[in-house]
């Protein structure tokens, strides 16, 4: 009995030390070192905070955007990088015993919401406006809720008259833009694209506008532009503008009865032709093909519209022709000897349709002054050779008389200049002399081409000196009251007409 009761305490004392001998799990290390920097340009993100989970240290990157955690646990982690403007980043690590692990995060900044211009208003010329100028300021406003937005704009316009739009102005910085030399009676269509330089561009609404109608200017002249003749068109209040920009002279306009169309000598190579064109200078035809315009008198050169508009009557030298001004119908009328030359013709509206012509010779001042009609036949003659030149030959608006201009100077040389040419009017109902518009006439001066205005209370007229290189100048004066002052209408200006 008492050598079991020794075994079993042995057995408990076995039992007892074999339970204390268990081993002790030691606390094992490492280390981690990482690099945070910009996804989009590799720049390196200071001030980044660091921590991880499970939790261990915190901390923030360096000025060289590192981080060091020299002892951590060994285990899994997640490191998790916070910064302002920056979506989080995370990166799953593997701490290992005495192990240095290294890794590079990625940082994207984050996507601020930039919402788009709003669509532009507050347009001028205000949309479907009219009479406006042939220059404007485009204006227009635009606003774009994302401060630090910088708006810029394009700018496309197109007309009636073209296809599509153009693109006249792009990245505009300004809410204005200045339109020149649009044309008149025109609808021009016009558009403004918003761009933040962020967003998609806006597209603005598409506005129009209208310029004023050409206006119905009823005087014609003719004026040297880079010594070149171009035709203008005026008023009485001297407002003008130029209706021809031709490489070659283009003179002697004259509107037709209706003021439909306006003829014209211009010259095809070395030879003068009619022309017409519309009143604001556009549609320009050739009239004359196989005969051109000549005559002795080149400065004085001259033809006119039948009174209803469908002829032209002009002259080739000694052979004076009716054409339409479509060039289809050329007749020959009548014709003189040939040692002279036809130098003007007018056409009169009354009933008996007769013609006035001067003709002219070499010396250009041997010619007459006479009245035929349309046929050529009934010559009646007016002047025959008299001392001192003659010019013009125009009749009055209900033909009774005619307007015309004599040198009363009697003077006369080779080159047929002119000292004192004056203005007169007969009248056909008594062959009476009864006006000399020289009031005022300024001494050394010659007062040329003169019409009658279409009431007929007027006569619109060049004056000029009489040295033949001077400027000439275009003046009105009443025809019931020769002492009239004179009007200065339109300066450097000459060959006028008045429908």
């Amino acid at each position: 009995m008492k050598n079991i009761t020794l075994i079993f305490i042995a057995l408990l004392l076995i039992q007892f030390f074999s339970c204390n001998d268990e081993p002790i799990e030691p606390t094992l290390y490492g280390s981690l070192e990482g690099l945070v920097i910009d996804e989009e340009d590799q720049s390196i993100i200071s001030g980044a905070l660091i921590t991880t989970a499970p939790a261990s240290n915190s901390l923030v990157t360096d000025e060289n955007g590192k981080f060091i955690m020299p002892s951590i646990l060994e285990g899994e982690y997640e490191v998790i990088v916070e910064k302002t403007d920056y979506s989080n980043g995370r990166e799953s690590v593997i701490i290992t015993e005495n192990g240095n692990t290294q890794i590079t995060i990625l940082l994207k900044k984050k996507v601020v919401s930039n919402s788009s211009p709003e669509i532009p208003t507050d347009e001028s010329p205000m949309h479907l406006s009219e009479e406006n100028e042939l220059s404007v300021e485009l204006s227009w406003t635009a606003i774009d809720s994302n401060q630090g937005d910088s708006l810029t704009f394009d700018l496309l316009l197109y007309s009636d008259n073209s296809a599509q739009f153009e693109t006249i102005g792009e990245d505009i910085t300004d809410h204005f833009f200045q339109l020149d030399e649009l044309k008149y009676g025109t609808l021009y269509f016009w558009q403004i694209i918003v761009k933040d330089g962020v967003n998609d561009p806006v597209n603005g609404p598409i506005w129009q506008f209208e310029t004023k109608p050409f206006p119905e200017y009823r005087i014609l002249f003719s004026r040297k532009i880079d010594n070149i003749f171009q035709i203008f068109s005026g008023d009485q209040n001297g407002n003008e503008l130029q209706l021809t920009d031709s490489p070659t002279p283009v003179w002697r306009a004259r509107y037709n009865s209706q003021r439909t169309k306006i003829a014209f000598i211009s010259l095809d190579g070395i030879e003068k032709h009619l022309y017409t064109m519309n009143p604001d200078g556009t549609d320009i035809q050739k009239v004359t093909e196989t005969i051109p315009v000549e005559s002795f008198d080149e400065k004085y050169l001259s033809y006119c519209w039948s009174p209803n508009g469908a002829n032209l009557i002009y002259m080739n030298y000694n052979q004076l022709y009716k054409i339409a001004p479509d060039g289809s119908g050329l007749e020959l009328i009548t014709q003189i000897a040939s040692n002279l030359s036809y130098a003007y013709v007018d056409w009169t509206n009354d009933p008996t349709t007769r013609l006035i012509v001067r003709t002219s010779a070499t010396n250009q001042y041997d010619g007459d002054l006479y009245m035929l009609n349309l046929d050529g036949s009934a010559e009646e003659q007016i002047f025959s050779n008299i001392l001192g030149r003659i010019g013009a030959g125009s009749f009055s608006v209900d033909g009774n008389k005619i307007l015309f201009t004599h040198d009363i100077s009697g003077f006369e040389n080779q080159d047929g200049k002119q000292l004192d040419a004056r203005i007169q009017v007969l009248d056909l109902n008594n062959n009476n002399f009864y006006a000399d518009f020289s009031f005022e006439k300024p001494t050394g001066t010659n007062d040329l081409d003169p019409r009658y205005s279409p009431d007929g209370a007027n006569i619109i007229f060049t004056n000029t000196n009489n040295d033949g290189v001077s400027v000439k100048n275009i003046y009105k004066v009443k025809l019931d009251d020769i002492t009239e002052e004179r009007v200065l209408l339109f300066e450097n200006a000459e060959m006028p007409d008045w429908k």
